[in-house]
């Protein structure tokens, strides 16, 4: 497996992490995001990967950087 492709399933792995810590519904996630939320609910469900330039967006919010060290 590529490393974008296995460092995209660690972010979704984090995504679902942080759904399930701090109970924040998928389209809260969403917004947080700035995407989509049927987006993230395929991301979430395996229907669809996660590309490099979202991860790389989700990566870089300020906010999501603190969710992802909490989660840790």
């Amino acid at each position: 497996m590529a490393k974008g492709a296995s460092d995209s399933k660690a972010v979704v792995v984090k995504l679902k992490a942080i759904l399930e810590r701090t109970g924040l519904a998928q389209y809260e996630l969403a917004q947080k995001i700035g995407c989509p939320p049927a987006t993230l609910n395929r991301w979430i469900m395996g229907k669809v990967g996660l590309s490099q330039a979202w991860r790389k967006v989700i990566e870089t919010l300020p906010e999501m950087k603190k969710l992802f060290y909490e989660t840790q």
